[in-house]
């Protein structure tokens, strides 16, 4: 199951617009917030931060119980009697060993990703919350987008060499 809850392909985009606008919200609680304001942001900071450090730690300690459990939960649901007709020279293994445990690592990988993901999404609601409440809701998707689309340019070194130089002339020129 991908991060963003649906059923289709992970939005890599997505995923680093989101971490990119949580980092933003972070560093406007640091520094652009005052008073009860700010402490409220940091006290959600803190606690979406220990209840990751607690999941990590959760899915490093219990990695093979979780993953034993879960392929008992494929076990299962192989053994189920099914309405499907298999020829006998298709050579399904619904049994097979090492596939269900190449399965059942991935689906406790991925639950451990949607976990992660959803603190995140908490994080930032509470977060944009706090700063509403503040008067500073002017944290404006179309300048995060920009600054995510400048932080997250794709150009080759040469191209990227032009730009700044063109940049370094242009204000030598204004000077």
């Amino acid at each position: 199951m991908p991060r963003d809850g649906t059923n289709g392909k992970r939005d890599i985009s997505k995923e680093m617009r989101d971490s990119f606008h949580l980092k933003g919200l972070r560093r406007l609680a640091e520094l652009g917030l005052k008073g009860h304001h700010k402490l409220e942001a940091l006290k959600v900071i803190n606690h979406y931060e220990h209840a990751r450090n607690e999941e990590k730690l959760d899915f490093k300690e219990n990695y093979e119980a979780r993953v034993s459990k879960a392929v008992k939960k494929l076990q299962a649901k192989a053994g189920q009697k099914t309405r499907e007709f298999n020829h006998p020279f298709a050579f399904l293994d619904r049994f097979e060993k090492g596939q269900m445990l190449l399965t059942a690592r991935k689906q406790v990988r991925q639950a451990h990703e949607v976990t992660m993901s959803l603190l995140d999404r908490q994080e930032t609601r509470e977060l944009e919350s706090i700063a509403r409440q503040a008067g500073r809701g002017d944290i404006d998707p179309e300048i995060m987008s920009k600054d995510f689309d400048r932080a997250s340019n794709r150009r080759s070194k040469s191209e990227r060499r032009n730009q700044m130089q063109s940049r370094l002339r242009s204000r030598s020129r204004s000077r």
